[in-house]
């Protein structure tokens, strides 16, 4: 990226540990977003609790990418643990309406690093796209479209009001959507609960169950396939069925798609 490059403000203290010393780096960022639409987070093995500040509240919610946290270093003596955590930096880019929060971690002490952050705040209206290897994310009060990819580890998202789009290849996935859903999950039960409108919902978990709660089953397509029952309860259709179920309702203006190793379930409120 070429664009303002900014460090996360780290201070050291030293802790033992069993297998030798440890670093624990305290770390805090405060970032500008002002004209900034899209905000990436890609941090390898950290857990994510990000919230969204209503934006409409200048003085409680400055157009800024806040978070507090920690870094974590192992080593054999006390003066290789200190280097290790001074070796490890969150770097924040932007350019353009794109900002970009990472940890850049050199390849020699991958392994001997974890990053813990505290709650992330960012206002409301802004997109959001988030990685990490391992690691559960939570993302709460974010209205604008929200993606997040995790290797190993449970999504929740609350919000998502422009769309929702979740990656997982092994963990849970919980989401209360607003707007359109996909989920493609590899292993884990998946559920998702429309909190307004009717929204497509496209979900894909080879290896667990799903469940969908429904605000309205009116015109709606529905094509599901799962390994184990399918049942359906919603005011338009009442059915419990096998494998297989598809059906065109009404003008069918939404899709409702879901492919499972598991059960599906689904159900209207």
């Amino acid at each position: 990226m070429h664009a303002r490059r900014e460090l996360a403000v780290a201070a050291l203290g030293l802790v033992a540990c069993v297998l030798g010393f440890r670093g624990e780096a305290t770390i805090f960022g405060d970032h500008d977003l002002v004209g900034v639409r899209t905000v990436e987070i890609d941090i390898p093995s950290t857990p994510l609790t990000i919230n969204g500040c209503n934006a409409e509240s200048a003085t409680s919610c400055p157009e800024r990418l806040r978070y507090t946290g920690r870094i974590l270093a192992t080593g054999g003596t006390a003066r290789d643990a200190r280097a290790h955590a001074r070796q490890v930096a969150l770097v924040f880019e932007r350019e353009g309406p794109l900002a970009a929060l990472r940890a850049e971690t050199p390849l020699s002490i991958r392994g001997l690093i974890d990053v813990e952050l505290d709650a992330v705040e960012l206002p409301s209206d802004r997109d959001l796209s988030v990685t990490t290897t391992i690691g559960d994310v939570a993302v709460t009060g974010v209205a604008g479209y929200v993606a997040v990819d995790v290797g190993i580890g449970d999504v929740s998202v609350d919000g998502g009001d422009a769309g929702i789009a979740v990656i997982v290849d092994d963990g849970e996935v919980m989401l209360r959507a607003r707007g359109h859903a996909s989920v493609d999950s590899t292993r884990g039960d998946v559920t998702v609960h429309e909190l307004a409108g009717i929204r497509d919902v496209e979900v894909l978990a080879d290896d667990g169950e799903v469940g969908l709660r429904l605000t309205s089953a009116a015109d709606t397509a529905f094509d599901i396939a799962a390994g184990g029952p399918i049942r359906i309860t919603t005011d338009t259709v009442v059915v419990l069925t096998q494998r297989r179920y598809a059906r065109a309702v009404g003008a069918a203006s939404t899709r409702v798609r879901v492919k499972a190793g598991g059960q599906v379930t689904i159900e209207q409120h």
